[in-house]
């Protein structure tokens, strides 16, 4: 599970297990975060910017970000944000710009900070049901 952010929308993209996870159970979540572990002000600060196949998820996600572009046609930059914390988010932000804006930053790093530990919940869950049976 990995969230992509730009200026305009913010989508959480999940892999193929998720996808039959959440058909099969209807399963609709969402994550309210109260307290996040870096302020603003880190969240401005205490990433690196990386190429998207370096984001640490598997699969089928994995393989599309390895060919995704960093340069996208339409004048914009694609990076994978990586924060101090370990929170990634793909973001999309003017290829004028060396770097994405404070804002798009706090942003991307609060939706993806909930969608890890969105991810991890639903990990969990799956796993408890695992060994139920």
């Amino acid at each position: 599970m990995i969230n992509l952010e730009t200026a305009a929308f913010s989508i959480v993209l999940v892999d193929a297990d998720w996808k039959e996870q959440t058909r099969r159970e209807g399963m609709l979540a969402a994550m309210i975060v109260q307290e996040y572990p870096l302020s603003d002000d880190e969240a401005v600060t205490a990433y690196e910017v990386l190429h998207p196949r370096e984001a640490r998820v598997e699969g089928p996600l994995k393989e599309q970000l390895s060919r995704a572009e960093p340069k996208i046609e339409s004048g914009q930059h694609l990076a994978l944000i990586r924060w101090s914390d370990g929170t990634e988010s793909l973001v999309g932000f003017p290829a004028a710009n060396i770097a994405p804006s404070s804002e798009l930053l706090q942003s991307a790093y609060r939706n993806g900070y909930a969608a890890r530990c969105l991810s991890q919940s639903l990990a969990a869950r799956k796993e408890s049901r695992h060994g139920q049976h």
